[in-house]
């Protein structure tokens, strides 16, 4: 499961690790400073039609960072339950 990040249109830059959509910096309170990365990418447009998408656990995630942007056709499906950590559990 990724997080979808930026959508068509967007601009998306990450230096250092931070992301920035659209020269904004993305909250993503959510990543434990363990798991978080120190990559720089893009920019990038986001073509039509595509997503870019992120792993919660960037330092070891494959993402668009790396095999590029999803088809919106790809998307599928929503996340309906967290089970892990379980003292995070939670029904969206």
């Amino acid at each position: 499961v990724k997080r979808v990040i930026a959508e068509e249109g967007d601009i998306v830059k990450i230096t250092d690790g931070r992301v920035l959509v659209n020269d904004l910096p993305l909250d993503d309170s959510y990543v434990s400073p363990e798991y978080r990365s120190h990559d720089d990418w893009g920019p990038q447009v986001i073509p039509e039609g595509y997503y870019f998408v992120m792993g919660d656990h960037r330092n070891n995630s494959s993402d668009s960072r790396h095999w590029g942007m999803v088809p919106k056709r790809y998307i599928i499906g929503k996340v309906q339950v967290r089970w892990w950590p379980l003292q995070q559990s939670k029904v969206f």
